[in-house]
């Protein structure tokens, strides 16, 4: 078993027996006492520096995750306005397909989605009288749906800005 030594500092290796046995360790370098709990202090700067890593990694997937919603919608509206059908179809496509696997896995935040976008795809039909309005009030429902998020979000990290001073 492993203990380590404060005055050589030194990791030293003890048999189990010795460990358990109501005797003191001694290094056998320096001939001071360990103790038996004794372990390597852990550098803890290091593993701050790990936690810092480990965070920034998930909120740039967030990020990503956020942005690809608010980004697909906004392709499909370009879409729409400069008459590129196939930009319209695909972008809204995606965020679909993307909505449905986030759906079917139980991964799902907007869970209102599945009664907005059918409801936006239904009035953006009603009001455009084309099938193109209608993926326009899918890709309309996801921006707002994000805008309206971000608000919240930026007003819940406000609050608790000023909650901690």
């Amino acid at each position: 078993m492993i203990r380590y030594c404060m005055n050589c500092e030194k990791d030293i290796d003890f048999e189990p027996k010795e460990v358990s046995s109501k005797n003191d360790l001694k290094c056998p370098y320096c001939g001071g006492i360990i103790a038996k709990d004794s372990r390597h202090p852990v550098n803890s700067e290091y593993s701050d520096q790990a936690e810092t890593k480990i965070g920034n990694t998930i909120s740039k997937m967030i990020h990503i995750a956020f942005i690809f919603y608010v980004t697909l919608s906004l392709i499909g509206i370009l879409g729409y306005v400069f008459n590129i059908d196939k930009m319209l179809y695909i972008a809204t496509g995606i965020a679909l397909g993307a909505f449905l696997i986030q759906f079917l896995t139980g991964t799902l935040v907007f869970g209102l989605g599945i009664i907005f976008l059918p409801i936006g795809a239904i009035a953006g039909f009603l009001v455009f009288k084309d099938i193109r309005g209608a993926f326009l009030g899918i890709d309309i429902v996801f921006l707002v749906r994000h805008i309206i998020r971000d608000i919240i979000l930026r007003i819940i990290a406000k609050l608790t800005g000023i909650g901690s001073k």
